[in-house]
Parts: C-alpha cells; structure tokens; sequence
C-alpha cells in the first residue's frame, strides 16, 4: 500500500513570508491561517498533562516555535509550523482544526466495522494496530487480597483466625503510538467472539481493514507422503555330505567334514577304563541275584529303578556313548554296519530374503509452533487412557520428534511390547509395586514441520525409528513377565528443505554381514570337485539397508470464504456512502 500522510494537509493560499521566534505555536498557526483565508480552532485535550507534545502540564499549544519563510508556498508553510509545534492538523471544509490529537476530532461521520477473525487472535491484532498509531481501549481488572490477623507461627492444623478482605479495580486503560498511518483509528476487542472493533474515519478504517487481512491469512499446510523401506537382502547356503563305509573290522565316517576312524572291533580304552568300579558315563544293565526283573542304574547318581537299594546285582552289560559295552569293553560302532558297503547322506539349501515395505503414511501439519502440552523437547508421550486405567506407563521415548507442538506429527505402527519395570517399595512393607514401561515395537514415525516459503520449498524435520524384539530377559524379582530387547534401528534428520512435489530419498547401510564356515577333512577337503564330498561348507550374506522417500505437497487454500474481508454494502444508500468516502478522503 502507498500511504499518505494522515497529518499532511492540503491546503491552497498566497506564499508566504514570515519570521518567528520563540512564538506561541497555536498563535502562529491562526497567523499563517488567517493569511491563506481560512478559519482556525485549537482542540486541546481535557488532560493537559497527557497531551502529545506537552511536558509537565503545559499545554502543546504554548510551546514556542522559530519559523523563518520567504516566498514559501503556503501548504507547506503551514505543515512546517505544525510539525515544528508536534501538533496534529485536520481539515474540515474551510476550517483548519489542530491540536495534540487533532486527527480523532471530525464533523464528518465515521465508519465502525467489527471483523470476525479467524487465524489470529483479536488481541494480537489489536496490538499490531496500535504500533501502527490506532488507539486500542481494554478493560482491566485488578484484584487486591489482603490478609489480617492470625498467628504465622501457629502449629499446622490449630483453628486460624485470619481474615482476608479482596477488592476489584477496573479500569479501560488506552494505548498506541503517537506516530503511524492509523492515527485517529480506535479499536476494541472481543476474545469470546474473537472479533475486533474499529471506529474512525472511513478510509483510515480501510487502510487498517488492508492490515487486518495481511494479519488474517491461513497458515500454511503441507501433506507428508513418507514411504519407509526395510531391505532385508539374505542370502544362506548350506552344503554338507556325510558318509560312512565298512569292510571287514575298519569302519570309516565323514561327519560334516570330520573325520572318524575306527579299526578293529573293539574301541580303544579311555582314562575312564582306568577308573576304580563302573566308569561315571555309563549306564549299565543290573541283573538282580534272586531273578527278578532286572533293572538300570546310572553311575553319576544313586538311583536304582526296578531294584531295592539292599538288593544284590552282578554286572551283566550296557551301551554307553554309542558304542556297545561287553564285560567292559567297547565295541566299534560299526559292528552294527553291513559289512562291506558304503552308505552317503548329501544336505544343500539355499535361503533368499527379499525386500518388504513397512509403512506409507501421510502426515497433513501446519506452520502452528503453538505449544500443546509441556514436556521436554525429545520426549513424546504415548501413553492412552486404557493403559492409565490399567496402571501402565507408556514412556515412548522412541521417537525424537514428539507431539508437543501444534506442527509436530507421530505415527506409530507396531505391538507395543513390556521393556522395563519402575518399581516401588511401600514404606510399610507388603508387596513391590511394579509398573511397566511400554515402548513400540514396529515403526515409529515422527516429523515437524518449521516453514512453508512463498517459493514452495518446505523445511521439515523427520524422525524415523524401526524396532523389533530380539531377545528377552528376566523381569525383576516379583514383576512377572520377562522384559523384551529390541533391536532398533533410527535416524534423526536435521532440517531438510525440499520443493513442493519433488521426492527425496534418505538411505543408508545399517549392516552389510558376509560369514563363511568350512569343515573338511585333511588334504582331501582341498582336493578340487572331489573335496566337496569331504567337508561342509556354509556361508551368510546380509545387508539390511532402511530406506526412506518423503515427498512434501502444499495444501492450496488460497481461495477465500463469502464471509469477512471484502465486504460490498447490500444497499444503494451504503454503496453511495462507501463511493463517496474513498472519493473525497478527509483532509
């Protein structure tokens, strides 16, 4: 907006030559109007004190001005005299009106609109009007409680005998600035409505009405398309063969790679044949003395099932370790073999992992940094009301980006599973009360967005984590259940500005795993296609890699409602008083 000066005064007259100095300002003022034809009248204000331009009671009208003109035009010798006095002038017809708030005073009609707001508050608004000169009255309330009597060092709970006494004082208190484009403008407000009152001349109304629509305007809105990719790439092969041939008394074995050799029909002893009576390992066969059913006993410990412990037994054979066990000694395993034949067992797999998409939500926000709850910054409360019901707190600090803010968003898809325990003791003893702390496992998504620009671009900050249960632990003593691990796995973005429309893509590698494990024979694992038949290999590939595409669209609603701003009169006698006040102005 091109604003003209409210104060300037467009007059007409003879030019003028004139020197002043130290003279009464209202008294050459009516000099210089009389000189250009035109009548005069000093509006002074009822509080001399509070006028502008006054100091210490005196009225702005006596201070003294030094003026020195020749040949000067006379409009702006007067404008001269009246900003060199700190007065304010008005035109009204012919006559010339000033004074310290000279703009306020017309016998014109003046305009009152009320404006119903919708975005911002009506006392903010007022406040941005009277820092731009309009005079802004509200009503304030003071309460005053005062308390007699009473003993302050009486004991807590004894009878008090103070009594306090509360009085109210209201006041309408005015302010605004002495200087601006919307001198002469008074404005009011209603916060139950939330609506703002303006009363003054129609065009200084207009321009504050231009203000008010600046003030007014939606903010902001951008959906948030995320799509949050978990790629799982594995790879596992497994190749082993086992085998075993027998001829005559030697039986050899490939035990996935291991060798095993036994040559004679009998195993070697071990230390545990050296030992005094029955080797510890075995179990043995009891034949009781007096014929009855026979039973077993294991040497590590005493129990004899099937027997009496004063019952007799010899010893009458066993199997131990796999290997047969007669008067004593071990048998080679392979006795148990056809003779002569060659036996073969071949086991390969290979497992492949793929790709999974865990999540494509859209969070819609807005530019609001309006505080919703307290809280810390990175803390983000997830707690529901059945799970206050049922006395469990939910700390869910799994995701750095919160809802404590009007522009913040989360988005938590999962199971939310137990992973700590606050526990308290009563102080008079009984039971440990333990409450459990709840966290998701799953996706947890948080963002926040900080601007949308004119230009399109929109700065955001994301916040994403994605968890599982990986192992579990024992819960403290008297808290039930076990406590969940969780695997996690998150990324805390800084500020990102992207375009409206464009796609962009956050990747990273979490884990990158490659393991190989070989068993093989001596000398003949080695031995090139002939070697697979004497060892086992195995080998595991992973790589998992979190994607993230986040892809900002603005919302348009620029197209405004019928109702507010733009307000045409229904009637001819309005259009004809709104035509004729954007005509003429008022100066």
């Amino acid at each position: 907006m091109t604003l003209r000066n409210p104060g300037y005064l467009n007059l007409s007259g003879p030019a003028v030559t004139m020197t002043l100095k130290n003279a009464p300002a209202k008294d050459a003022l009516m000099a210089l109007a009389q000189v250009g034809g035109y009548g005069f009248a000093y509006v002074a204000e009822a509080d001399a004190a509070n006028s502008t331009g006054g100091a210490g009671g005196v009225d702005a009208g006596s201070t003294r001005i030094s003026l020195a003109f020749r040949g000067e035009s006379f409009g702006r010798a007067f404008n001269t005299a009246l900003l060199a006095a700190g007065l304010q002038g008005r035109r009204e017809g012919n006559m010339i009106l000033a004074g310290p708030k000279a703009l306020s005073k017309t016998f014109g009609p003046q305009l009152s609109k009320v404006y119903r707001l919708n975005q911002v508050g009506p006392n903010a608004a007022a406040d941005y009007l009277a820092n731009l000169g309009a005079t802004v009255t509200k009503t304030n309330t003071i309460t005053t409680s005062v308390t007699q009597g009473g003993d302050l060092n009486q004991p807590s709970g004894a009878p008090n005998s103070a009594t306090t006494q509360s009085s109210s004082i209201t006041n309408v208190e005015a302010y605004g600035a002495s200087s601006g484009p919307l001198l002469g403008l008074r404005a009011t407000t209603d916060t139950r409505l939330g609506t703002i009152t303006l009363v003054g001349d129609p065009v200084i109304v207009s321009v504050a009405e231009q203000y008010l629509k600046q003030l007014d305007l939606r903010q902001r809105q951008v959906a948030l398309s995320v799509r949050i990719l978990d790629v799982n790439l594995d790879n596992v092969s497994e190749i082993d063969n086992s085998f075993a041939v027998r001829w005559g008394n030697n039986f050899i074995v490939n035990d996935s790679g291991q060798l095993l050799g036994a040559f004679g029909r009998n195993l070697p002893p071990t230390s545990n044949d050296f030992r005094r009576g029955v080797p510890n390992d075995l179990t043995v066969e009891l034949k009781p003395s007096d014929g009855t059913t026979p039973g077993t006993v294991t040497t590590e410990g005493t129990n004899l099932p099937g027997l009496q412990t004063s019952a007799s037994a010899t010893l009458n054979g066993a199997v131990s370790q796999g290997g047969s066990l007669v008067n004593g000694v071990r048998l080679n395993p392979g006795v148990n073999f056809p003779s002569d034949q060659f036996f073969d067992f071949v086991r390969a797999q290979i497992v492949s992992g793929s790709t999974k998409l865990l999540a494509s939500p859209t969070l819609i926000l807005q530019e609001n940094t309006s505080l919703l709850r307290e809280g810390s910054e990175t803390a983000s409360s997830t707690g529901s009301s059945q799970s206050a019901s049922q006395g469990i707190t939910n700390i869910g600090l799994d995701s750095a980006v919160g809802r404590r803010r009007a522009n913040e968003g989360v988005v938590r898809v999962g199971t939310n599973v137990v992973t700590g325990y606050s526990t308290e003791t009563p102080s008079q003893g009984g039971n440990v009360v333990c409450t459990p702390e709840l966290s998701t496992a799953g996706l947890v998504l948080g963002a926040r967005v900080e601007k949308i620009d004119d230009n399109g671009f929109v700065t955001f900050v994301l916040s994403p984590s994605v968890s599982a249960v990986t192992d579990q632990e024992n819960a403290p003593q008297g808290c039930g259940s076990n406590l969940n691990i969780l695997s996690i796995r998150s990324l805390d973005t800084g500020a990102l500005r992207v375009r409206d429309g464009q796609t962009l893509i956050m990747t990273g590698v979490i884990s990158d795993f490659d393991r190989t494990e070989v068993s093989k024979w001596p000398i003949l694992g080695d031995i090139p296609l002939i070697g697979q038949f004497f060892r086992k290999s195995s080998g595991r590939k992973e790589k998992r890699e979190l994607v993230i595409m986040v892809s900002p669209r603005i919302i348009n609603d620029d197209q405004g409602g019928v109702y507010g701003y733009g307000y045409q009169p229904g009637t001819a006698a309005g259009r004809e008083f709104f035509g004729a006040i954007n005509g003429a102005g008022g100066n």
